[in-house]
């Protein structure tokens, strides 16, 4: 199909009347992991119920991932576009890859995690049979030789699951392993907030903007994605100050809400009571247990003072 640099809204369905799911993939200086997700999304099955092409956005003004795209792109018979957003920022990455993408569905995927060969069709055939406006896929760890014992032990690489069909709210809406319908982005000039690009919490603010407007999102625990889990993650300074800027992000969402804040923040309170003991009995019972209950203990304390008007504000580090 050859490779396409420019940026368009094509909203087309393929040929004969099928879906077409555009799959967009922001990327920033991981062009070996990129690689090795571009070869199984080569190898997406899509049993005669849709078409798909893919749409990489490079957020490295440097076009670290070109050379990769267009080797795939060159062996893959379906449209590939290559597009680079040269401000370093995920919410204009995602907005650029939007209007790059075709199809009247849309999935995203991160360029660090790795699909089955029926992720895209499982997704599918769960949008179709719950008859929703978007499926949501779980992302699962891929540990390397490198992982420390500790870090597998405590957990903190595992997301939350629900089951089948399970509707969902914003707070668990990520990106990194969903399906949308194209046409409930109408209206939206910018879907992700560009404001919200660097320090994070774009993805739920998107959810909450399209929940809000009645959409329905469920969850599909049959499409997994495998998330690499490299060598910079396995730093217990890391989760703690991971916790620390989604607790704050969570709390100064719930400034606006009136109704939720208070019990919320009881909650928290609550909870710090019981975690901040465990992870001070972590240092005696080994570094699993200390890094578990010192980023609970962080991200329960910085919604407290998000809450209050007090946001513990960072960017979101590059890995």
């Amino acid at each position: 199909a050859g490779l396409q640099r420019e940026d368009r809204t094509a909203p087309q369905l393929g040929n004969g009347g099928l879906d077409h799911i555009g799959v967009c993939i922001p990327t920033y200086k991981r062009p070996e992991l990129l690689k090795e997700l571009l070869s199984m999304l080569g190898r997406q099955k899509c049993a005669g119920l849709f078409r798909y092409s893919v749409h990489v956005v490079d957020n490295d003004d440097a076009r670290s991932a070109e050379a990769v795209v267009a080797e795939f792109a060159r062996l893959v018979p379906f449209p590939v576009t290559y597009a680079v957003e040269p401000v370093q920022n995920i919410s204009l990455a995602r907005n650029r890859a939007l209007r790059c993408a075709q199809g009247n569905f849309l999935a995203f995927i991160d360029d660090d995690e790795i699909p089955t060969e029926e992720w895209l069709l499982t997704l599918y055939q769960a949008c179709r049979a719950y008859d929703a406006d978007g499926v949501l896929g779980h992302v699962r760890p891929l540990f390397g030789a490198h992982t420390p014992s500790w870090l597998i032990k405590s957990r903190l690489c595992e997301r939350p699951s629900f089951p089948n069909g399970t509707v969902l709210t914003h707070e668990a809406g990520r990106t990194g392993n969903v399906l949308l319908r194209r046409d409930i982005l109408n209206g939206l000039e910018t879907p992700f907030r560009p404001e919200k690009g660097r320090t994070g919490g774009e993805d739920m603010d998107f959810f909450r903007s399209l929940i809000a407007r009645g959409y329905v999102f469920v969850w599909c625990d049959d499409a997994p994605v495998y998330e690499h889990i490299g060598p910079a993650r396995c730093r217990k300074r890391y989760y703690i100050e991971r916790a620390l800027r989604i607790g704050g992000l969570a709390g100064k969402m719930l400034r606006d809400s009136p109704r939720g804040r208070w019990p919320t923040t009881l909650k928290s309170l609550c909870a710090v009571s019981v975690q901040l003991p465990l992870a001070i009995l972590g240092l005696f019972w080994g570094d699993h247990f200390f890094a578990r209950y010192s980023a609970k203990t962080a991200y329960h304390l910085a919604r407290i003072c998000g809450g209050l008007g007090f946001v513990h504000s960072s960017d979101k580090p590059d890995q």
